[in-house]
């Protein structure tokens, strides 16, 4: 999957790719991932469709749990000590 924003696609609020395939179970997620130095992305999980305020007309805002990935590595887990 690639997902891309250009001047002619432009986002208003965030938007997601979701699965529809059913629940799934429990499962371990690996990923591979390139982001440019000012690219700002993250994968949800386990997370559920809301409306959105911001723009009515997107059917992909979602609220959950997420992984952010940017290219600026400033939301990267931190240890917990």
């Amino acid at each position: 999957m690639t997902g891309e924003i250009t001047p002619e696609t432009i986002i208003k609020s965030n938007t997601f790719i979701i699965w529809r395939g059913g629940a799934p179970e429990d499962f371990e997620l690996k990923v591979d991932y390139r982001i440019t130095a000012g690219g700002n992305s993250g994968i949800n999980y386990r997370s559920a469709v809301v409306p959105d305020n911001m723009t009515p007309a997107n059917k992909f805002a979602m609220r959950g749990y997420q992984c952010d990935i940017d290219g600026q590595n400033m939301y990267r887990l931190k240890k917990l000590l």
